[in-house]
């Protein structure tokens, strides 16, 4: 090879190695997130990085934002970007004596003490270590708006942070060191570190501190100036921005406060055109409202008085106090026929109040039909509050004398209906604040969860709800202060979750003393079962649960999440460690995204993770995201908090999936989706408590196909099945077949009592299946309607 081609082969080289590294790449994921950073693939977790300029033969694909990497499948990619450069930040550098070598940090655990950063950048941590505490000295290097460079005075130890989670004091303190008084061009720096930040306020401080400097040249007031009005225009279309979220958030009555307080001085006329258009959209909402009601109270009136008219009145009553923009729709139906001269007062006002029984698409215009949905909904709430079997019994009797009380109706009524139980006085800490007494499903231990509802919380609305599991040395209390927020002066919450319209479930699951997690039926029955109480008595979005822990909660969270994948629209462990009873069922996260979040210095906690399954995952293109944070140990990352919202607004739950394949080794992993199961071989299971299992114990697999909503051709080791059946998952129209391991079944035990003939009968719905199903698994949104028993 002669010089020149030597030279040319050089050169192309480097210019691949710096594409990758000077410029940044945006991956668009299938889910619809948008990533950022330095771009590198990876065959498996723990190898060298690839540095070429393609993702193609890769399994993994990261990003490096240099404060943390976020690893990715490659076929979860929907597209590459790296044809932009990397945005250029504000960076400021702060000189520290760093330690080069010696003692070096390739561990980090939990701190037992933090001090604030001083004005220098520096501050102090102390770690528990087996030789006792350590003072490490760690000094800030680095500063840009999306990170923080710590690195360690006395030891060797380069930490990543993210810069809003330094508070704006001491942030302020620190930036104010590294410009000189009256350095017009560092204050201009500063302002701009804070634009990029997106704390606009903060910059419009800044700027107008500098203004008031003598030395200020009119050029620079000139630009100072320009700067304002831009910095305007940013601040009110974030406004904007987060008018949209708590809109979408259902938080209508702070909404409509902002909105009327909206800044206009100096605003773009685009931005006031959307501002003026959300107000009209407000002002129409109202007015529809008030029209519905002033149209019910004149149809009310032109009624003939009688029994009927009686009936109705704490109906419209209801409706009267309730419609609200959560609600309106439901009204729809009335809406449309009111120029309808061929209905009669009463049929009118019937539309109107079965769609707000039933909802909009099922409302009837015959008013002896909704009446009769008005009392089956009160014979649901007195079944559902019922204390035992005996008095359930009574109340079921009733049904049978209502017309509307078929399946059909019945599950209409559900899905539209407040809560069915009211949630007692005792229970109440604050107006939106809880402590719950429920119990254990699995042990019937009696157990306490907390409950923070969202601002504006709305019982006919339905929310996405996070179960959240504490740590070894955290609480319940704590975990709902991370999702929500602590409470401050106001004894109000500010957190991300209450912005964003989420409740959040935080059971004791465990013990105060236990500083392991034991993979126990108790621990998976206390978190099972404060789900389902909650769901009894708050608003909760069924198809939008998400599980998430920190530290054993974390591994708890796993664990729980893969045993009964059903339940969740996405788990979310914080520092967990796969072990025993993850390691023979965990690749049933195949069915349930999930999303990892680790410290690079955790104990080599990822590398154990990535050989005993996490890899396996990236493999089989999972859906996963796995986020490693640099130079960090043991921690419960609060500054993921958004991106993890994000992430989980993209994902909700199929409970209908037409085919499944998934693991289990202990009896009460037995329920998956529509399929549960008893009577397993021995071989096929394991007890928490007497671990390791005997030589030879493998995991039970069971599967299930639906064939065009017929055929249900279910693998099993089980012995006894329970097949429960929905019109999502199966035509009652049709005559059903079931087929268990290759064998068709030719009878079997419906709803409880009943054998069926599979050749000549059909498979009835079943009023009381329904109402048990929804009283125990408390799913409002799916319930069963019938169930077929099986014995092998």
């Amino acid at each position: 090879m002669n010089c020149k081609r030597l030279l040319i082969l050089l050169l192309t080289v480097f210019s691949l190695i710096a594409f990758r590294y000077a410029y940044g790449a945006e991956l668009t994921m299938k889910d619809g997130r948008v990533l950022n950073g330095k771009l590198g693939t990876l065959h498996e977790i723990g190898e060298e990085p690839e540095t070429g300029p393609t993702i193609e033969a890769q399994t993994i694909v990261f990003l490096d934002d240099n404060l943390r990497r976020v690893y990715v499948p490659r076929f979860q990619i929907a597209n590459v970007n790296q044809d932009d450069p990397l945005d250029v930040s504000v960076k400021f550098l702060l000189p520290q004596r760093i330690k080069s070598a010696s003692r070096i940090v390739s561990s980090v655990g939990f701190f037992s003490k933090k001090t604030p950063f001083d004005k220098y950048g520096r501050r102090t941590l102390t770690m528990a270590t087996a030789s006792g505490p350590v003072d490490v000295i760690q000094g800030i290097t680095e500063l840009t708006p999306e990170y923080v460079k710590v690195e360690g005075i006395t030891h060797t130890w380069d930490m990543r942070i993210s810069t809003s989670s330094i508070p704006t004091p001491v942030l302020d303190a620190i930036l104010q060191q590294q410009i000189s008084q009256g350095n017009v061009d560092g204050v201009v720096k500063v302002a701009r570190f804070y634009i990029q930040l997106q704390q606009y306020h903060n910059a419009v401080r800044v700027m107008k501190a500098a203004l008031a400097q003598e030395n200020v040249s009119p050029e620079t007031r000139k630009k100072f100036e320009e700067t304002f009005q831009a910095v305007k225009q940013m601040e009110s279309r974030q406004l904007l921005e987060e008018l949209n979220a708590r809109e979408e958030a259902g938080q209508y009555e702070l909404v409509s406060r902002l909105i009327s307080n909206f800044p206009v001085d100096g605003v773009s006329s685009e931005i006031l055109q959307q501002v003026r258009r959300k107000v009209q959209e407000i002002e129409q909402v109202n007015q529809q409202k008030q029209d519905v009601l002033d149209n019910l109270k004149k149809l009310y009136q032109e009624m003939p008085g009688g029994e009927e008219k009686t009936r109705l009145a704490p109906l419209l009553r209801e409706i009267v106090l309730n419609l609200n923009r959560n609600t309106l729709d439901r009204m729809a139906a009335f809406e449309q026929t009111l120029d309808d001269n061929s209905l009669q007062p009463d049929e009118h006002i019937s539309l109107a109040v079965s769609g707000w029984l039933l909802g909009a698409q099922f409302a009837t215009s015959n008013i002896a039909v909704s009446l009769s949905a008005y009392r089956v909904r009160g014979l649901i709430e007195q079944y559902m509050s019922a204390e035992n079997e005996f008095q359930r019994t009574e109340v079921f009797k009733k049904f049978k004398m209502e017309e509307a009380s078929s399946v059909k109706t019945v599950s209409h009524i559900l899905s539209v209906m407040e809560p069915p139980e009211a949630v007692e006085a005792n229970s109440r800490i604050t107006d939106d604040f809880y402590r719950i007494t429920c119990r254990n499903i699995f042990d019937d231990s009696e157990l306490e969860y907390f409950v923070q509802l969202p601002p504006e919380y709305d019982p006919h609305r339905k929310y996405p709800t996070i179960v959240t599991l504490h740590g070894e040395f955290s609480t319940p209390q704590m975990q709902i202060d991370w999702w929500a927020g602590a409470i401050n002066e106001k004894g109000v919450r500010n957190g991300q979750a209450g912005r964003q319209g989420y409740i959040v479930i935080a059971p004791a699951w465990t013990p105060e003393t236990t500083r392991a997690y034991d993979y126990s039926g108790s621990s998976h029955g206390a978190v099972l079962g404060c789900l389902q109480d909650a769901c009894r008595h708050f608003s909760i979005d069924s198809d939008r649960v998400y599980l998430s822990g920190f530290s054993i909660g974390a591994t708890a969270a796993w664990d729980i999440a893969i045993a009964h994948p059903d339940l969740w629209a996405g788990v979310l462990p914080v520092g967990p460690l796969a072990d025993r009873f993850l390691l023979f069922c965990g690749f049933n996260a195949r069915y349930m995204p999930t999303y990892f979040v680790f410290g690079q210095f955790d104990n080599s906690i990822i590398a154990k993770n990535a050989t005993r399954l996490l890899n396996g995952y990236f493999l089989r293109n999972f859906d996963v995201t796995m986020v490693e944070y640099q130079g960090r140990g043991h921690e419960d990352f609060q500054e993921e908090i958004l991106k993890m919202m994000d992430w989980m607004k993209r994902h909700k739950r199929n409970f209908y999936p037409s085919k499944f394949e998934c693991r289990s080794i202990r009896t009460f992993d037995n329920f998956f989706w529509n399929l549960e199961q008893s009577h397993f071989p021995p071989k096929k299971t394991a007890d928490p408590v007497h671990w390791p299992p005997p030589r030879g114990t493998t995991a039970a697999i069971t599967s299930c196909e639906i064939r065009s909503k017929v055929s249900l051709l279910i693998s099993t080791s089980a012995s006894k099945l329970t097949i429960w059946l929905n019109p999502n998952n199966v035509d009652f129209d049709k005559k059903l077949i079931f087929i268990i391991n290759g064998k068709k079944q030719a009878t079997v035990t419906a709803n409880g009592g009943k054998v069926v003939k599979m050749s000549t009968e059909y498979i009835e719905p079943d009023l009381r299946v329904l109402l048990e199903d929804v009283r125990t698994r408390g799913d409002r949104q799916n319930p069963f309607w019938a169930k077929v028993d099986i014995s092998r």
